[in-house]
């Protein structure tokens, strides 16, 4: 917020208004206000609106809120912008003769959905500690999602990879995709997942337009949720952070959401 200009367009709940003042109010304390949806932080005096009947409410001191009290979450959808993945290069060693260049696609709806389902069910493997020697990138699907495995197949081969296989492994019951090549699994790594690391929602999904965004939530549902249940479950996941990610990414498009965590260091849950 402390980059935010006069002039500018922000969003409110009678929708987009120009910033006419700014002021700096110096370092304050901060209070946390626990709802069902998460956790809100902003200074004491913020006014929050509070509902007082079916279709009308108040506007109240955050200080002054006391359980129970209902907050009001306007379910409107902030208009993101086109964006592109990160570029890449890549200068090869003299000798080299088997490294395949890669080339980076347009992020459209379908890659943005495959930036999901790599987030749900992708693994990178770089071996940078071995300038990258059988680095390879990978995904695993169940018995009954061929048809999934197919479309992320499809998106690989997008970043110009000839090698993409699609195999079944019978003795697990699962598909796997995967694409030997130093060049994209160093790309994945920095761009898309590590292993071991906790999963974050990068800058070109969360700032991009509705249907790429949209787009990407389908992509984590298909590896890690459930539409069966209900609520239904947008995923699943040991990484709290991430969960949160996509509850924000849901609210910027116009979607109220539940997050839950049983304990500390357990999964985490959107639905």
């Amino acid at each position: 917020i402390k980059d935010v200009e006069i002039g500018v367009e922000v969003l409110t709940s009678s929708g987009y208004k120009s910033v006419t003042n700014k002021f700096h109010q110096g370092i304050q304390r901060v209070i946390n206000i626990k709802t069902q949806d998460g956790y809100f932080k902003c200074t004491p005096n913020h006014k929050m609106a509070v509902l007082n009947s079916i279709d009308k409410y108040d506007w109240f001191e955050a200080s002054k809120l006391k359980s129970g009290d209902r907050l009001i979450s306007p379910r409107v959808n902030i208009d993101g912008t086109k964006q592109t993945l990160p570029s890449w290069s890549y200068e090869k060693t003299k000798h080299s003769t088997t490294c395949q260049d890669i080339t980076i696609p347009e992020l459209d709806a379908d890659m943005a959905w495959f930036v999901g389902i790599f987030h749900a069910d992708g693994y990178t493997f770089a071996n940078r500690a071995n300038n990258g020697m059988n680095g390879y990138v990978s995904l695993v699907f169940n018995e009954y999602e061929y048809d999934i495995a197919v479309k992320a197949k499809e998106q690989r081969i997008r970043f110009g990879v000839t090698n993409v296989t699609l195999e079944h492994r019978k003795n697990e019951n699962s598909w796997m995709v995967r694409c030997t090549s130093k060049q994209l699994a160093y790309y994945f790594d920095e761009h898309f997942k590590k292993p071991k690391t906790t999963i974050r929602i990068p800058k070109f999904i969360l700032e991009g337009t509705q249907d790429n965004k949209l787009a990407y939530v389908c992509g984590v549902m298909d590896g890690d949720g459930c539409t069966g249940n209900r609520p239904v479950c947008v995923l699943s996941t040991v990484y709290k952070e991430f969960a949160q990610d996509i509850q924000l990414l849901l609210y910027s498009c116009g979607i109220e959401s539940r997050f839950s965590a049983e304990n500390e260091g357990q999964a985490s849950r959107v639905g």
